[in-house]
């Protein structure tokens, strides 16, 4: 296909995701449009100080001469000493070396300087604004973890996760998902490769059915694995969450679960094992001590 074969495309058939921001808006911000120029120039800032770093350290001493235009020679062999296309003599340093200098000459040896005192605290002043511009915590963008605790990192964690949901939720599930899957239904009936009853009635009730999902994203790591069953087991037995509703928090689907579970139970019985996580045990042998104690 040719660069200049160009075929103009309906706008109904073009998805196009973005966050939006104000009413009316038509075209998205890319998350890194306000932070981008802030990171060209912290990244030419960096490559800078390394370089000086380099150049400073290329410099191990300088020999001063009483006169200049005497013809040096190198004590060791006895021959002129060797110079670069400027005409400045090239001593190399070696380890276990002991030179012998010329009458008169002297050797100070280089001290270049470090990094600038505070290019820890700049450094990581621009991060933390660059983050902030995008939306990201500055321990997940940077890595760094100093001064952090557990705690303090369970709520960035969670303000992070917060913000991820909004963007599956409002932007992914609607603007690519749902379209997507519209779409692909649509085709599937009419192609015929799905049988569905009504569905290309008037009803839009009936064809409302047929397009109901429930979109399931990627679940989060527990963050103190312990903890974070305890307290969904909680909220599970006093009735603040329900089951699916954890399930679903994980990545998975409930249905999908209760059938994986159905089949260990089948399989553990006709192989005669008992398990502790299975609570069909555990509650019958609850019953039985209950009955003895009474």
């Amino acid at each position: 296909m040719e660069t200049a074969d160009l075929h103009r495309v309906p706008a109904s058939e073009v998805l196009h995701l973005y966050e939006p921001l104000r009413p009316g808006q038509l075209r998205g911000q890319p998350v890194l449009a306000s932070v981008l120029l802030r990171m060209f120039q912290l990244d030419k800032f960096d490559d800078a100080t390394l370089l000086r770093q380099e150049i400073a350290n290329l410099f191990a001493g300088f020999i001063t001469k009483p006169h200049p235009d005497q013809e040096r020679v190198d004590p060791l062999t006895g021959r002129p000493i060797q110079t670069n296309f400027e005409n400045i003599p090239m001593v190399a340093m070696e380890p276990g070396t002991m030179q012998e200098l010329a009458p008169g000459e002297e050797v100070t040896f280089s001290t270049p300087p470090g990094a600038p005192a505070g290019y820890p605290d700049f450094m990581r002043q621009q991060l933390m604004a660059s983050a902030a511009g995008m939306g990201l915590p500055f321990e997940l963008l940077s890595g760094d973890m100093k001064g952090v605790s557990d705690r303090a990192l369970r709520v960035v964690l969670n303000e992070f996760r917060r913000r991820i949901q909004q963007i599956q939720h409002n932007q992914i599930v609607f603007q690519l998902c749902r379209p997507v899957w519209n779409r692909w239904l649509d085709l599937a009936v009419l192609s015929g490769a799905i049988d569905a009853p009504g569905y290309s009635s008037s009803s839009a009730k009936r064809k409302a059915q047929y397009k109901r999902v429930k979109w399931i994203p990627h679940g989060w790591a527990y963050t103190h694995p312990v903890q974070d069953v305890q307290a969904q087991s909680l909220a599970v037995k006093n009735g603040f969450k329900s089951r699916s509703e954890v399930v679903s928090e994980q990545g998975y689907d409930s249905e999908q679960i209760d059938d994986e579970i159905a089949a260990d139970n089948r399989r553990a019985d006709e192989l005669d094992l008992q398990y502790e996580s299975d609570l069909r045990h555990s509650t019958s042998q609850g019953q039985v001590n209950e009955q003895k104690e009474q």
